[in-house]
């Protein structure tokens, strides 16, 4: 009896090994066949992105060291695909996480340096999901070193796929350049890509700058209509998938802007009423749409939007310089009224709130204003000449010399004898 035990016992355990074995091949088939499918897609699907993710795992106790690296990176890119059509920042913070361990586990697997595409999946995924401005030198760092090496090795990705992640990597450079406020540095990278509107926004914003404002607001509008038909009629591939993603809301309130220092008034109207209607609290741009409007002559509907945007900034304490802005818009809604003490009190609140630099010199501005209307030409029309060079293309310049004009007098005649 203990022979045949024995017996029976050699027979089972090398078929149990190779029961393991055969187990083992059918999770790495299973894993590269889901990992295909996702990055062989143009658009590729979320429950996709989900089994890639979960066959990878099942496979990292198999590989060992040697082997986790690739499996983690295959797990992290899933993810960051399966983020991409979520736009969801948990999902990107794992895809980060697993690029993170994917990069820790490299040296184990060689000597070579790290690959390109996992240091720019990497910085994407970590910008993705909100990396402090501490860590932007880092990531550029890396978006750099991956267009310096171009390293691609084939068991990460396809050649084809490869390439078009390395162009990621000089795109989010521009991307972060251009968030940085370094426009003429983030220009020169986004013209490779004048497809996805990235140029032309980085261009408007520079022409804004400059006070180009008819540039601008043609630069930034061919943006906005990229973006616009993107979200219409969306295109797959990596490049698409994985961009940045632009803020529509912002880019409308900054046509709007544009538009309106062009003297487009209805234009801005337009392009502000499309951005209020995205993000309703976006004060600045309900007040920019009442001076446009009170450009084209509808008073009402400026007073309206002056008084809108007022209880807007005060209902809204995150905003940057909320009671400044507050007090600011109420100041002019005050003074279109032709309450001049009232305005002078509102701007002289603005002023009390500690307003960003760039919004003191119109709110300083306003409130001299509102003196010289009121009829304190003595004392207020020379602050308010010297404010005038300080102001921005928001501050009415031309009505402002038009009461100086009329605090001055009448020129002077002069008679004479013949």
């Amino acid at each position: 009896m203990k022979v045949y035990k024995w017996a029976l016992l050699l027979v089972l355990i090398p078929a149990a090994a190779a029961a393991a074995d055969d187990a083992a091949v059918a999770m790495r088939v299973r894993a590269q066949t889901d990992f295909d499918r996702v990055t062989s897609a143009a658009f590729p699907e979320l429950p996709d992105t989900t089994r890639c993710v979960q066959s990878q795992a099942v496979l990292l106790p198999v590989v060992g060291p040697a082997g986790e690296a690739v499996v983690r990176f295959r797990m992290g890119w899933c993810q960051l695909l399966g983020a991409s059509l979520t736009d969801s920042r948990a999902a990107y913070g794992q895809a980060a996480r697993e690029f993170a361990r994917a990069m820790a586990a490299w040296p184990a697997r060689s000597l070579e340096p790290i690959p390109a595409p996992l240091q720019v999946l990497s910085g994407i995924s970590r910008l993705q999901q909100g990396a402090e401005p501490h860590s932007l030198p880092d990531i550029r760092a890396g978006f750099e070193a991956a267009l310096a090496t171009r390293s691609c090795p084939d068991e990460l990705l396809s050649p084809r796929v490869c390439q078009e992640v390395i162009a990621l990597a000089r795109l989010w450079l521009g991307w972060t350049l251009l968030e940085e406020g370094k426009l003429a540095d983030a220009t020169v990278h986004l013209l490779r890509f004048p497809e996805l509107g990235w140029a032309d926004w980085s261009a408007g914003r520079q022409a804004l700058e400059w006070g180009r404002a008819r540039d601008a607001a043609d630069r930034i509008g061919q943006a906005v209509e990229r973006w616009t038909a993107a979200r219409k009629y969306p295109r797959g591939g990596t490049l698409r998938l994985l961009a940045p993603k632009p803020d529509l809301p912002r880019a409308l309130a900054e046509l709007g802007m544009a538009r309106y220092l062009a003297g487009d008034f209805a234009g801005a109207v337009q392009s502000l009423d499309a951005a209020v209607k995205q993000r309703p609290w976006d004060a600045r741009s309900i007040f920019t749409r009442g001076l446009a409007r009170d450009a084209l002559g509808q008073t009402e509907a400026a007073l309206a939007d002056y008084q809108l945007a007022s209880r807007t900034a005060f209902a809204n304490p995150g905003l940057s310089s909320a009671s400044a802005q507050a007090h600011l818009y109420r100041g002019v809604w005050h003074f279109r009224r032709g309450a001049w003490t009232r305005a002078e009190d509102e701007f002289a609140g603005a002023l009390n709130a500690k307003p960003e630099p760039a919004l003191r010199a119109d709110i300083a501005a306003w409130r001299h204003l509102s003196a010289v209307a009121g009829g304190a030409c003595e004392s207020s029309a020379a602050e308010l000449g010297r404010a005038l060079s300080d102001v921005s293309g928001l501050f009415p310049r031309q009505e402002a010399h038009a009461r100086l004009a009329a605090c001055a007098g009448p020129p002077a005649t002069i008679s004479s004898r013949e």
